[in-house]
């Protein structure tokens, strides 16, 4: 479905650095959306050895900060939502604050039962 003439493309985070190239060669914009995974914390500099800051999901990792530098090279747009802004931000050298949820200060946002099921992952969230 066309809406404000734009035609949304998704892009599996299991294609090559040149299948992203070529679809970046077809788009306008890139969007990097949320989701339920975490962003390695490896890749902004913090050691994890215990995995705790999970999920991860490191095809995802790969594409996102692929695309969001590529972007940036052929300046193209790109908007990140969620997840996608944190790795818009460790893309360009910048930092998370890990475990935020174990802070005493900060509300716990991990509410949300973690679930594979696209019904729950792709539908409405409760009020």
């Amino acid at each position: 479905m066309r809406i404000c003439n734009a035609l949304p493309i998704i892009v599996p985070t299991l294609f090559s650095a040149e299948e992203l190239d070529d679809v970046l060669s077809l788009v306008d914009g890139v969007i990097l959306t949320g989701d339920q995974s975490n962003v390695a914390p490896d890749l902004y500099g913090v050691c994890d050895p215990a995995g705790r800051f999970g999920p991860f999901d490191p095809r995802r990792d790969t594409a996102a900060l692929y695309l969001a530098k590529e972007a940036m090279r052929r300046e193209i747009p790109f908007f990140g939502i969620c997840r996608g802004m944190q790795e818009i931000n460790v893309a360009f050298g910048g930092t998370l604050m890990a475990g935020l949820n174990e802070g005493t200060n900060f509300l716990n946002h991990t509410g949300m039962t973690q679930s594979q099921d696209p019904d729950q992952i792709y539908g409405l969230s409760p009020l």
